[in-house]
């Protein structure tokens, strides 16, 4: 499928300070996944848990929080899941959707979309 990364902004829900970061987009994720230490740092607090499915089939239950995150030219509010030390940063689909952003992986580049209202 191909992968690209981003620099995405990330900060508590109060915007107080962003750290920008490198991001591997994949749509393939549901949440956006970001380091413990980076979101403790921010003041992100734990507001609960999901369990994933691991590649292997594993279900691991994880911590998650509420974050702002700069996309693009705008900031949104999505939850984030704290990763540990070992796993990568990763931008998942459910933040995409909420910056009403679609992957354009021939250019390698995240694209507006428009909001449809039925």
């Amino acid at each position: 499928m191909g992968n690209f990364s981003v620099t995405i902004g990330v900060a508590n829900v109060h915007g107080e300070t962003f750290e920008e970061v490198e991001s591997t987009v994949d749509t393939a994720r549901d949440f956006t996944t970001l380091p413990r230490a980076l979101l403790e740092r921010l003041g992100v607090p734990v507001t609960g848990t999901v369990v994933t499915e691991m590649a292997d089939g594993q279900l691991v239950s994880c911590d998650t929080g509420w974050a702002r995150i700069r996309l693009e030219g705008d900031e949104e509010y999505t939850r984030v899941i704290f990763g540990g030390e070992w796993e990568a940063i990763q931008l998942g689909r459910i933040t995409l959707q909420t910056a009403r952003l679609a992957v354009d992986l021939h250019n390698k580049r995240l694209v507006p979309v428009k909001v449809r209202r039925y």
